[in-house]
């Protein structure tokens, strides 16, 4: 399958990924990737993270892992899609 991003999509991209990397610790990344699960204090203080960009949406469907078609298809690319 051949997908072309715009520009707006490959920027969005960068966005989150920056986001990601200034707001989750490689320690909580490690941890959720290797199958286990954040405290309920890592939850609020990314929930909170999440906030201040008005991502969190708590609502969205997990079969998505709660982004759009776009952002499930990049989330599984680079492997950001935690459940």
């Amino acid at each position: 399958m051949n997908i072309n991003f715009s520009d707006e999509d490959i920027n969005f991209k960068k966005e989150v990924k920056d986001f990601i990397s200034r707001n989750l610790s490689k320690d909580l990344q490690t941890k959720i990737s290797n199958g286990g699960t954040a405290s309920k204090e890592e939850t609020i203080a990314w929930q909170k993270a999440l906030n201040t960009k008005k991502w969190f949406a708590p609502g969205w469907p997990t079969i998505t892992c709660g982004y759009s078609n776009f952002n499930s298809v990049w989330s599984n690319d680079d492997s950001t899609c935690f459940n």
